[in-house]
């Protein structure tokens, strides 16, 4: 190369960073506007693709009354976008042979969930993964899985009328094995186990989305591989991809790093655990979840690495379709055939999006219940959307 090409490449390199630090700081300078002046208290966001973090940073408050910087190391539960994990690892176990997705659950449990209506149907794996096992969520199923950390007394608080019954409703819970949970719900021995718990439908008939379907996913991985999932998927994959922020119990993580969470209107939310935690109980930031997705871009571009390219192309594939949108396994595909999922829980709204032509994902966290409210998902959108506009 000669010294005028050498100069002239270099000249190119420096416009092109000049240029790049130019974006960056103009996208900087929109989302601390719209931070500024929205309802969210904080919030982080990311753009990765498979091989590095394009943008990442934080946003207002992990702490409103102490004024905590929330940043992308700032750790808070993501609610059900835990559940894209259980994918992966349902998949891991395919391909060690331990398991295949249309195996009948009842393969593998140590008590018998069978579906009222359809006795001679089996609920299968894949069922499960797919939301179309015919297991719902009723309402004894959201009273008894959150468990608070520390006694609530909801008549002296901030809290609205409604936050306050459900307050009330939870605040006696006491943590329980999730095995000990899923059979009171699911068995017809169990205590809160009633018809009305399944669907009209046959399973694989009907896709209904169902938080305790996903734990139960994750209890026949625990019974598969003798040990409670919280530590089988922290090696499989938390610690497989460095993620060192995370973890599925409090104790698992920096307690000094996690958010304070809020309702839609700004009320604090005391601090509370999952029983069925695999469904939206991760603890994780967005420096790690960046990790994560980089990984999975990387997976659905047909690369080999937690799982193998044909693994991916399994929980990437329409595996059940209907009028109401096309499913992966663990994943929405919209029509486009993006890869998502969003995560909502008390305190606090997460979402996660591939976008396959691109080789690239967002990312995006925020403590507070924005999904309850029609003025903070407007401004949660205005972010994704100024997100989607420095993608390349």
């Amino acid at each position: 190369m000669t010294k005028h090409a050498i100069l002239l490449l270099s000249f190119c390199l420096t416009i092109c960073s000049i240029d790049a630090q130019t974006r960056i700081d103009s996208l900087n300078e929109a989302l601390t506007a719209i931070s500024k002046r929205s309802g969210l208290p904080g919030f982080a966001v990311a753009l990765v693709d498979e091989h590095k973090v394009l943008y990442q940073k934080g946003f207002g408050h992990a702490d409103v009354e102490k004024q905590t910087p929330y940043t992308i190391h700032t750790i808070q539960n993501i609610g059900s976008v835990s559940k894209t994990f259980l994918g992966i690892t349902l998949m891991k176990l395919v391909e060690e042979g331990k398991i295949k997705l249309d195996d009948p659950i009842n393969q593998y449990l140590p008590f018998e969930i069978n579906h009222p209506r359809y006795v001679d149907v089996p609920i299968t794996i894949r069922d499960l993964a797919t939301h179309t096992s015919g297991i719902k969520d009723k309402s004894v199923y959201f009273k008894h899985c959150y468990v608070p950390l520390e006694p609530i007394d909801p008549y002296k608080s901030e809290l609205k009328f409604v936050d306050r019954l459900e307050m009330n409703l939870i605040k006696g819970n006491k943590p329980m094995p999730l095995g000990a949970f899923l059979k009171d719900y699911l068995n017809k021995d169990g205590k809160w186990y009633k018809k009305k718990n399944f669907a009209r439908e046959a399973p694989g008939s009907q896709y209904e989305y169902s938080n305790i379907g996903a734990a139960l996913a994750a209890y026949v991985i625990e019974c598969v591989v003798g040990m409670p999932y919280y530590e089988y998927s922290r090696t499989a994959i938390l610690e497989s991809l460095s993620m060192l922020e995370s973890g599925w119990r409090f104790e698992d993580v920096d307690m000094n790093q996690h958010a304070s969470v809020y309702t839609e209107y700004g009320a604090k939310i005391p601090p509370y655990t999952l029983v069925t935690y695999p469904d939206g109980g991760l603890l994780t930031n967005c420096h790690d979840l960046s990790i994560y997705l980089q990984q999975m871009i990387s997976g659905f571009s047909g690369k080999d690495n937690l799982v193998k390219a044909t693994s991916y192309d399994e929980i990437q594939k329409t595996q059940f379709k209907d009028e109401g949108g096309q499913f992966g396994l663990f994943w929405d595909i919209n029509k486009r055939g993006h890869l998502n999922h969003n995560g909502g829980d008390p305190g606090i709204f997460s979402y996660i999006h591939v976008f396959p032509e691109k080789k690239q994902g967002l990312v995006f966290l925020t403590n507070t219940m924005a999904y309850e409210s029609e003025e903070l998902m407007t401004d949660f959108k205005e972010i994704w959307e100024t997100l989607k506009k420095f993608m390349l």
